[in-house]
């Protein structure tokens, strides 16, 4: 009774937080600013930046509209002058992100939407190296702190890095963070596919030993 209690008192709480007026700094109202004729980028943009600057910010909302400005409303970023820094301004809220304490739910589809987002920017625009160089070292950073939501994904950096790839200046880095995260997929799928135990338990069901070829699929 009184965890209800205290989980209803949370929400009222929260709830009354929400018409608080919210503090926007300079450089984020500078980002808003940019869509000011852009009705619909514009709305979203709003509600980002606002819910991102809360005071207590619900990360899945941030990371919905952070995954729609960056790949639905790509293209207004990128036809505007000030489209470097925008971009770069977007690669600095994926880094700040990367050391919000979210949930391992939430990190996954933040790495996720990282990918997407270099990979679209490569196939509709010309970003700078500059931008496409912070985003290079956001997933090799990512990398790092994160393996394991990295490992298990690990196919996105054939998805969606083969644009990067393609360009000369970031060929081999892309194929030595690719080699490695393939590597380690390996390893982790070795160590916890455990076949030749789940095999031992259910050996009456089949007709044939298998024990062998198991031994193949992972320790």
């Amino acid at each position: 009774m009184e965890r209800n209690f205290r989980s209803k008192a949370l929400e009222a709480n929260l709830v009354e937080t929400r018409h608080e007026e919210i503090q926007i700094p300079t450089k984020h109202q500078w980002f808003i600013d940019l869509s000011a004729e852009c009705w619909g980028v514009n709305k979203r943009t709003v509600e980002f930046i606002k819910e991102y600057n809360h005071r207590y910010v619900n990360y899945e909302y941030v990371l919905e509209d952070l995954h729609n400005i960056c790949l639905t409303d790509l293209w207004f970023y990128l036809s505007i002058p000030e489209s470097e820094e925008a971009l770069f301004f977007l690669t600095e809220i994926f880094e700040e992100l990367s050391q919000a304490k979210l949930s391992p739910r939430n990190n996954e589809r933040l790495m996720t939407t990282l990918f997407k987002f270099v990979d679209k920017l490569l196939k509709v625009g010309r970003p700078s190296p500059k931008v496409i160089r912070k985003i290079v070292a956001l997933i090799t950073k990512g990398m790092q702190e994160q393996e394991e939501i990295y490992v298990r994904n690990g196919g996105y950096f054939k998805t969606y890095l083969s644009r990067v790839a393609a360009i000369p200046e970031f060929r081999d880095e892309i194929i030595d963070l690719t080699r490695i995260i393939l590597l380690k997929g390996v390893d982790f799928w070795e160590n916890t596919a455990r076949a030749e135990e789940w095999f031992a338990s259910k050996k009456k069901l089949f007709q044939k030993d298998y024990e062998a070829k198991l031994r193949l699929i992972g320790r």
